[in-house]
């Protein structure tokens, strides 16, 4: 029985080490199973929040990595339901990074999925994407759309908040 998890662990670190080569080379970080997008570093949250041709396949590449499908250039050949689950996932944790832009820059408190690892963003996708996408994240007193988002019912809080991506990006952009 033993022999068996050493097999599956080390199959496990293998995938690991494959997902996350391309990010180590591209973003400087040393990334493991239990790293969360809080633990990036504010640059990498940066570029990966810009979202331009360069990001995207990273985080596609992670994606299909993880999921077995071979590198981010596969992505294109994908077709059918896989090409949209790679999607759908890949929407869903970009808005993490996203949220996790915002927090950086104080516009939000929390948001829904802050405590999961990236690599369970992409793996228990079908198990907490349903909850997560329920909850809004919370934007800070300080900024400018507080006094909105406190008289908006939940349907218009995430608008408002989703509104506020553009701004970031483009705040983003100066820096760099």
């Amino acid at each position: 029985m033993g022999s068996v998890f050493q097999l599956s662990e080390l199959k496990t670190k293998k995938i690991l080490k494959k997902a996350f080569k391309n990010w180590s080379y591209m973003f400087k970080e040393d990334l493991n199973e239990e790293t969360k997008l809080k633990d990036l570093r504010f640059d990498t949250i940066k570029k990966l929040c810009i979202c331009n041709e360069d990001t995207s396949f990273y985080l596609y590449d992670l994606i299909m990595n993880l999921l077995g499908r071979g590198s981010g250039t596969n992505f294109y050949n994908l077709t059918g339901p896989l090409r949209l689950r790679v999607i759908d996932i890949y929407l869903f944790v970009l808005d993490r990074i996203r949220f996790e832009g915002m927090k950086r820059l104080g516009w939000i408190i929390s948001y829904p999925g802050e405590e999961v690892p990236l690599v369970d963003l992409v793996l228990k996708y079908d198990e907490i994407h349903p909850f997560l996408t329920k909850v809004v994240p919370i934007i800070s007193e300080s900024h400018n759309s507080y006094q909105e988002y406190m008289k908006a019912s939940d349907y218009d809080r995430e608008w408002i908040v989703r509104k506020l991506i553009p701004e970031m990006i483009r705040t983003f952009n100066k820096e760099e």
